[in-house]
């Protein structure tokens, strides 16, 4: 689709485009959309920080038909259940459920 608009209307028009399109989502709300990208990785590194085992994601559940499917999982660490999180993709899930879980284990640590 770039392509299309770079041939058609120009450098700008598409630099604008992928502006619009991906560079002010991703900024929306102070950059919380990229801070939220990658929970895993976070999750990992506040876990080998204080020599904890890496998490382990588990699939839970998955409902819905295949073009719009739910998928539940979990993330465990050291054996806990630590949180859940859902998602349309097993991706999206496995970040929902890292972002839970380094919530509680901040919440935790500050304890």
């Amino acid at each position: 689709m770039i392509a299309a608009i770079y041939l058609d209307s120009g450098l700008e028009a598409a630099r604008e485009v992928l502006k619009r399109a991906l560079f002010e989502w991703a900024l929306e709300e102070r950059g919380a959309r990229i801070a939220d990208s990658d929970r895993k990785s976070a999750l990992q590194e506040f876990l080998q920080g204080r020599g904890q085992p890496p998490a382990e994601y588990r699939v839970v559940g998955e409902s819905g038909p295949d073009h719009q499917k739910k998928f539940r999982i979990e993330v465990w660490i050291a054996g806990v259940c630590m949180a859940g999180g859902e998602g349309s993709t097993k991706k999206e899930a496995e970040q929902r459920a890292a972002r839970m879980a380094l919530e509680r284990l901040e919440v935790t640590a500050k304890d």
